[in-house]
């Protein structure tokens, strides 16, 4: 199957029912799941006890009313909010927390923030 190449730009982050896609920079989503080692008398046995999604996103700093403000109010509530990362014709899905919130002003005058998230992410086709 050929590959598909998909821009930044066409992804849609959607966090806690607010949903931007233009302002996104970067994202990167990671997977890393829990592998238990367990020997056996005759093999070894390898079963996977977790999969926990860390998702790190940049984005242009829209004040308290916009994304940045969402991030901010759930990371500040210490609850878990439900996010849609569509890309292409692939989409996550899943609840996740904010460990960590950061904005950056450069001299340019262009203010950025980037968050970082924990939880579980289900993929699947974009309807």
């Amino acid at each position: 199957m050929p590959a598909v190449s998909i821009t930044g730009s066409q992804f849609t982050v959607t966090y806690n029912s607010v949903a931007v896609t233009a302002q996104v920079v970067e994202g990167t989503i990671t997977a890393t799941p829990s592998i238990t080692r367990t020997k056996t008398l005759s093999e070894t046995d390898f079963s996977l006890t977790d999969l926990v999604h860390e998702v790190d996103v940049s984005f242009l700093y829209d004040e308290e009313d916009g994304f940045h403000g969402a991030v901010n109010t759930a990371a500040i509530a210490g609850t878990g909010v439900v996010v849609v990362i569509v890309g292409g014709d692939a989409k996550w899905t899943g609840t996740v927390y904010c460990t960590g919130l950061e904005v950056t002003f450069a001299a340019d005058g262009v203010a950025m923030s980037s968050g970082t998230f924990i939880g579980s992410l289900t993929l699947a086709d974009n309807p």
